[in-house]
């Protein structure tokens, strides 16, 4: 197969889907390390992939509606024009057989579609990776990894310290928010994991993401303390360097549990109505508990594991 050297990744989704793709991209760019790889997506997530990109471009900027019209493509379309300047298109969305797929494909005809996870007993990632393929790639490394710089550190200790102080120690960080209710511990177990934490010396900061405020209002209503700080209106990055200065996070099956591991925080998730087989968090310090496992004190034991052994 002729090298490319121009790459697209076109992939959308949510914060958790992005992160699972990441392997995807890395092999990419270590099978083809000159060429240039492009995401078409949501900026805002995929600045997470910023080492192993050479740009990012937002698939809502207007001159890409065309492509997901049921409407002819002239060749001339900024839209056209773009995607044509690649040698290899590796799409999360469509199917060759759909309209979208077929005008991605007269544009590049090398166009690879990697269809959602079909199998209960397979790793989305797993099978993610199994599409490359049919591009001649094989890979060994499903861990997906976010690449934390010093002052991306730096900025989320800052973070952390605006809310504790700059003597106090690193935190805990409980998320009991998710994508859906239905992902979410109950409120009153997620109170009493952070009481036992505390109990032991340890702070926790709860983090609020933009949707997660009915979750976070639960939890501290549960709480008779009134000093646990919330981390909210924090950049993404932010979010990730604060994470990786973490002693652990507890969370829920969510974007936020796919980061911490993802930047190699101890993680301990917890899995309601989701397969963890396909969905769960791949990481070297992670522990998922389903919902009829956990309890506050689990949570608590499996934790202090998870800190223990990264501190020996």
């Amino acid at each position: 197969m002729t090298t490319p050297k121009r790459i697209l990744v076109i992939r959308t989704g949510g914060l958790g889907d992005f992160i699972l793709s990441l392997p995807v991209i890395r092999a990419l760019g270590t099978n083809w390390p000159h060429a240039e790889v492009e995401i078409l997506g949501r900026p805002a997530i995929a600045t997470l992939a910023r080492s192993e990109v050479s740009r990012v471009t937002s698939i809502d900027d207007r001159r890409f509606a065309r492509l997901f019209a049921n409407t002819p493509l002239d060749a001339s379309d900024p839209a056209a024009v773009h995607v044509s300047s690649f040698e290899l298109v590796v799409s999360f969305l469509g199917v060759p057989e759909s309209d979208f797929g077929r005008k991605l494909r007269s544009l590049v005809p090398r166009t690879l579609f990697v269809p959602p996870p079909q199998a209960r007993d397979k790793h989305a990632t797993i099978h993610f990776l199994e599409s490359l393929r049919e591009a001649g790639i094989e890979v060994a490394n499903a861990i997906p990894s976010v690449d934390i710089t010093d002052q991306d550190r730096a900025e989320g200790q800052r973070v952390l310290q605006q809310l504790l102080g700059r003597q106090a120690r690193l935190p805990i960080i409980a998320h009991p928010g998710s994508g859906g209710r239905n992902k979410n511990w109950p409120a009153r177990l997620f109170a009493e994991t952070i009481r036992l934490f505390g109990r032991s010396g340890h702070q926790a900061v709860v983090l609020q993401g933009e949707a997660d405020g009915a979750a976070v209002s639960e939890v501290l209503n549960h709480l008779d303390q009134g000093d646990v700080p919330v981390l909210k209106d924090a950049t993404l990055v932010q979010v990730a360097g604060a994470i990786a200065c973490s002693q652990l996070v507890v969370g829920n099956d969510s974007g936020i549990s796919h980061l911490a591991a993802a930047v190699g925080a101890p993680l301990v998730c917890l899995f309601g109505p989701t397969d963890p087989t396909v969905w769960r968090p791949l990481g070297h310090a992670v522990r998922v508990l389903t919902f009829d496992e956990a309890t506050p004190a689990r949570v608590y034991e499996e934790g202090i594991g998870l800190m223990n052994k990264r501190t020996a």
